[in-house]
């Protein structure tokens, strides 16, 4: 069972740069058939490089969009808001106090 989640959460983390990869191939392959129509090589290349990271970053606009609007989702992938991996974001704790003095007000502080 451990095995099984591990490999779903993998597939959570992974399914965001899929997502975007997906995307880019078929923008690319539109931007390869409309490429298909003009008689210069150079500009026929750009049109499906341009269709491909136009298509990849709307896709992946949309995707984010969906994940920071579905907290189930989220949870079940193990991604936060950004698509970012749960285990790697790193928890931001308060340095402890070990000055002896009060929290608030410091030695040199204005006021």
């Amino acid at each position: 069972m451990r095995f099984l989640r591990f490999v779903a959460r993998l597939f959570g983390w992974l399914l965001t740069p899929i997502v975007a990869s997906a995307a880019s191939f078929f923008g690319a392959a539109g931007g390869a058939m409309i490429a298909g129509s003009i008689s210069n090589p150079m500009t026929g290349l750009i049109t499906s490089a341009v269709s491909a990271l136009i298509a990849a970053v709307v896709v992946t606009w949309f995707w984010l969009q969906w994940l920071r609007r579905r907290p189930e989702v989220r949870h079940v992938l193990g991604v936060d808001e950004t698509g970012a991996p749960e285990a790697f974001i790193p928890e931001i704790e308060e340095a402890p106090n070990t000055s002896g003095e009060p929290a608030g007000r410091r030695e040199g502080d204005a006021g």
